[in-house]
């Protein structure tokens, strides 16, 4: 009985410790200073970028005023955090030149060889762009990464864990999720997120007919687990609400499911409530102009759900 017993207790341990995240503040959540312009990822300790010529990754928070790098509207589009009140943005790929951010953080342990690891992050394409591109992964190194030469250029490394090429990531509505496994070699302390690939190698699709020719993605939740993605790991998704938005796209009839008698809200992109509803299965949005427009639930309980709509007629 006290063997099964030690078996049953070293077996916990050791699903318990394969659950451990390994990246501080995966959410962006933590800050020193809230950020008021962009450029500011250092805000949100302890990340960093690798290109020291200049601040460019953005960090963005709720608790910005404005609408630089506040949340859900900033500079470069609408977006709800996949959890909590912040996330972090970067560029991707720009029709010019081979220009690239990245952000980097160092883990709470280094990775153990010969050990498997599962990584995964959420990113979402921005609306204030024209290009769509399959570019991002995550590079691990025993160091920490700097560069300042070439000009915010592409980092020559391999990302243990990478987007599939050809996977352009192009939902504006939805959080994406990148994930993958990889044996560690020993001793990696620090994480690189970016696209690692030069534009010849980059596939792109161009998604809008209006904003900068670039590429940008947000990221939120990013995390690194000991044991391989396909057992024991969960995703943390707040937005547990069961609600059902259909058609969407939608030529103007929107129908809603699940709703449990919230209080509804339409906005605009500006922000601005266009329509208010109480116990309703259907928004009508015939009258407005083609765009992006965002549904809130206002639940009973106290919590507030999003989800985007896209109206096309």
């Amino acid at each position: 009985m006290k063997r099964h017993l030690i078996y049953i207790t070293i077996f916990f341990v050791q699903s318990t410790y394969a659950q451990v995240n390994l990246v501080p503040n995966p959410g962006f959540e933590l800050y020193s200073v809230c950020p008021n312009l962009d450029g500011q990822i250092t805000n949100a300790v302890p990340w960093f970028q690798p290109y020291l010529g200049a601040s460019s990754t953005d960090y963005f928070n709720s608790c910005s005023l404005g609408m630089i790098v506040s949340i859900p509207i900033n500079f470069v589009g609408y977006q709800q955090p996949k959890g909590g009140n912040g996330y972090a943005g970067f560029l991707t790929w720009s029709v010019s030149f081979d220009s690239r951010e990245y952000l980097e953080v160092e883990l709470t342990d280094s990775l153990i060889i010969g050990n498997e690891y599962c990584v995964s992050f959420y990113v979402n394409l921005p609306e204030n762009f024209k290009t769509a591109s399959d570019g991002v992964g995550a590079y691990f190194s025993q160091n920490p990464v700097y560069y300042s030469t070439p000009f915010y250029g592409v980092l020559n490394f391999q990302p243990q864990v990478e987007n599939l090429a050809g996977n352009i990531i192009t939902d504006t509505l939805n959080w994406t999720l990148v994930k993958g496994s990889f044996i560690a070699a020993g001793g990696e302390r620090y994480m690189t997120i970016g696209n690692f690939k030069t534009d010849s190698l980059t596939d792109t699709l161009q998604v809008n007919n209006i904003g900068n020719p670039v590429s940008y993605l947000y990221i939120d939740n990013v995390s690194v687990m000991q044991g391989s993605c396909s057992v024991g790991v969960f995703e943390n998704n707040t937005d547990n609400t069961n609600t059902i938005v259909y058609p969407n796209p939608t030529t103007g009839i929107v129908n809603l499911k699940n709703t449990h008698n919230a209080t509804i809200e339409i906005s605009d992109a500006s922000g601005r409530i266009i329509i208010r509803e109480k116990n309703k299965n259907t928004i009508n949005l015939t009258d407005f102009e083609n765009g992006i427009y965002y549904l809130k639930l206002l639940m009973k309980d106290g919590k507030n759900h999003f989800r985007k709509i896209i109206l096309s007629k």
